[in-house]
């Protein structure tokens, strides 16, 4: 009946898990397995998805936004990364989250790069300034459109 597999606990036929298992514990096992599909699927199933999501995108915006920002605005990148969390987790849907929240963080670093010229002048930012924004918005597109194809 099951391809000759044994389950260690009865199976929802419905959701694909044990009956009574949580969501966390749904997320750790697919983030164990390194089923992306599975981690997106147990968000959706999770009240608080569209917050994980936020989360989790705060978390990619704290430790890759400094790579694509400019020099002095470091409270601006903060706030900003509080932005985007919050972009994210103010959605309806897990989708919704997801896409929210990888079109903020693609154009964050634009926005810093202009928070920067407000209060420096134009004199200290150059064309050749906008070169890593566009390359990170250009990666965290193509991750999102990666994503939303799965």
């Amino acid at each position: 009946m099951h391809c000759g597999r044994d389950f260690d606990a009865p199976v929802d036929a419905a959701h694909g898990r044990s009956p009574g298992s949580s969501a966390a514990a749904d997320i750790e096992t697919a983030m164990e397995s390194g089923d992306f599909s599975g981690i997106l699927v147990s968000f959706e199933e999770h009240d608080s998805g569209p917050l994980l999501v936020g989360i989790a995108l705060g978390v990619v915006a704290l430790f890759t936004l400094p790579f694509a920002s400019p020099d002095g605005v470091t409270l601006w990148y903060l706030l900003a990364v509080v932005g985007i969390g919050y972009v994210a987790a103010d959605a309806d849907s897990v989708d919704a989250a997801l896409d929210r929240g990888a079109k903020a963080l693609a154009v964050t670093p634009f926005l810093l790069v202009f928070v920067r010229i407000l209060l420096s002048g134009f004199l200290t930012v150059s064309v050749v300034s906008l070169i890593a924004p566009t390359v990170y918005a250009a990666l965290v597109l193509f991750a999102h459109r990666a994503i939303a194809r799965r």
